[in-house]
């Protein structure tokens, strides 16, 4: 028996492996372009880490309870002796399983390196004894068919990782359960979508650059408290929305201004930002282009917005080509190319980004004016 569940591989989030697993499932749903609309916001920390989420905080596994069902398999029932028959009934259901394993065994079956990762099993053939899997591999996510195996022993790998680091099993419990079963809610549905997707708008093109700085009981901020301390602590400063662009511009300055030859970290992080960057932008104008659809706008305002930030797009899928070479040839000339273009790249959004807004925002109300009856 063969039993496949429904799952969109190249999602508009691929920098983000904890995210890639739920948007797989998200992405299949036909209400999937209203809810993106007013979701996915974007925030960079001053050690140049750009990631989707709120206030300097990842959006938390909460985050996408309004379209998924999303719930948790207690790990003391499992063992390497039921994992199968737990995956296979829950994919009977009509639920996506997501499961931490070790991916070097998925790779090649064996233990003698580990790595904990999610990943989404979709589906499953009873008579090959196989499971369909998606996991990282070269550094994308692709469609996999893995024994069940090599799955259970990638499973007990796991388990026995769980065992000698147990704060894994609390600190990954943000981004998903050790076993998460989800599948798409049915009722999901937001009539206010088009009025949060132009706040959304408004917030990104007035991104700003903020500091959370936090007290204990005497009011009094203590400079090296770590967070869980019990003490206060001041958080590293952190961008949110086309900000993140200006941010990038001090930090790269920054860098530049002390060293010649930037460090590996500095590329690594650089190039993995601008990517993460790049599908922001990119989600913004798959919004834009539903929006204009929704409304059937056909105003010369709106559609020369998005013309425009669609080439902010373009520019920035080259600025994530050459941060891509930056961290392969440590090309300093690279960096200082990457720091000059951000100025402008901010500017050219901000002006798309508000001059669509407000030709939206007219129609919209005109619309609503309409409907009205007196």
């Amino acid at each position: 028996m063969i039993k496949e569940l429904p799952i969109v591989i190249d999602t508009d989030v691929m920098s983000e492996c904890w995210t890639y697993c739920k948007m797989a499932v998200i992405q299949t749903s036909p209400h999937y372009l209203e809810w993106l609309s007013s979701h996915m916001n974007i925030f960079m920390k001053d050690y140049l880490r750009a990631n989707f989420g709120m206030n300097g905080e990842r959006h938390p596994m909460n985050y996408f309870n309004d379209i998924l069902a999303i719930h948790e398999k207690d790990i003391q029932t499992l063992n390497p002796e039921n994992i199968v028959s737990s995956i296979i009934y829950e994919i009977d259901k009509g639920r996506h399983v997501v499961i931490y394993l070790n991916r070097y065994a998925l790779w090649n079956g064996k233990n003698d390196y580990f790595d904990l990762h999610e990943s989404v099993i979709y589906g499953y053939d009873t008579e090959k004894q196989l499971f369909l899997v998606s996991y990282i591999q070269n550094g994308r996510f692709g469609k996999n068919k893995i024994s069940y195996e090599r799955l259970v022993h990638a499973f007990a790998d796991a388990l026995k990782y769980y065992k000698e680091n147990p704060r894994e099993l609390f600190r990954r419990r943000d981004w998903l359960y050790p076993f998460t079963s989800m599948h798409l809610r049915s009722d999901y549905h937001e009539d206010n979508a088009i009025y949060y997707f132009l706040r959304k708008l408004v917030n990104e093109a007035n991104g700003v650059k903020s500091k959370n700085i936090r007290y204990d009981q005497n009011l009094e901020k203590a400079e090296d408290a770590l967070p869980y301390s019990g003490l206060a602590y001041e958080d590293e400063y952190y961008y949110s929305g086309l900000a993140c662009l200006i941010g990038m511009e001090e930090i790269i300055s920054n860098i530049l201004s002390k060293t010649s030859e930037p460090e590996e970290w500095v590329t690594q992080r650089l190039s993995h930002s601008l990517f993460t960057l790049y599908e922001h932008c990119n989600i913004i104008k798959k919004s834009m282009e539903w929006v204009i659809d929704k409304l059937e706008l056909d105003d010369e305002i709106s559609k020369d917005a998005l013309l425009r930030y669609g080439k902010c797009c373009e520019q920035m899928q080259m600025l994530c080509m050459l941060g891509y070479k930056v961290r392969q040839t440590n090309d300093v000339n690279g960096l200082h190319r990457i720091k000059d273009y951000m100025r402008e790249q901010y500017i050219s959004e901000k002006k798309a980004l508000l001059d669509f807004e407000r030709a939206t925002r007219k129609r919209y109300t005109e619309i609503m004016l309409s409907k009205i009856q007196i």
